[in-house]
């Protein structure tokens, strides 16, 4: 493999970006409210029914691929987003964070937690 040869294989806690490689609908949510608990059902609920685009056809999805963690209108400081991404990666679940400002400091933080 040389360095211009892209990495194809598959990570398995980055569910999002498995799903958007292989060309899928992906679904998820927004979390605001700063309770890990809170994260913890968002992110173990599964949503009814998804429309596969593909094949005009209805899906069953058990759980969701992301969840999003917003600093920027939610109720999320940094400690609640430690405890908020490790909960919902716990779970098998890609957290996403949304940050507040586009601080290098606050970008650190967030992928250093396990953020993806």
């Amino acid at each position: 493999m040389t360095v211009s040869d892209p990495v194809k294989h598959e990570v398995p806690r980055h569910r999002l970006r498995n799903g958007l490689r292989s060309n899928t609908p992906q679904f998820g949510c927004f979390s605001s409210l700063s309770s890990s608990w809170t994260a913890r059902i968002v992110a173990s609920c599964g949503w009814d029914v998804s429309l596969d685009c593909r094949r005009n056809a209805y899906a069953f999805a058990d759980t969701s691929q992301y969840v999003i963690i917003d600093q920027e209108h939610g109720n999320h400081d940094d400690r609640d987003m430690h405890d908020t991404v490790n909960v919902i990666a716990s779970e098998g679940v890609s957290p996403v964070v949304r940050l507040r400002a586009g601080d290098y400091g606050l970008i650190k933080r967030a992928l250093d937690c396990g953020a993806q």
